[in-house]
């Protein structure tokens, strides 16, 4: 018997054209702390969450915050149910 795999949130992208600006916003409004990508600190960041991230990037956005991009992901299928 065949079951659906469920979809969960892989994470969501946030693009903001003042990424320094965007961090601080973070820590000081919601209390995140964004990682800063080690090879593009200037353009890249996550904020870990429990089971997924919110990825803040430096890009030309709109003046106001909203999520580019959801990403979802399937679970993991024991080995037994894939074919």
């Amino acid at each position: 018997m065949r079951r659906n795999s469920p979809l969960r949130l892989d994470h969501a992208l946030v693009v903001e054209p003042d990424l320094p600006a965007a961090v601080e916003h973070l820590v000081r409004r919601l209390g995140l702390r964004a990682t800063m990508s080690p090879q593009a600190r200037d353009r890249h960041s996550r904020v870990y969450l429990d089971r997924s991230y919110l990825e803040v990037s430096a890009g030309s956005g709109g003046e106001d915050w909203s999520a580019t991009m959801f990403f979802l992901r399937f679970d993991d299928r024991r080995p037994s149910e894939r074919t």
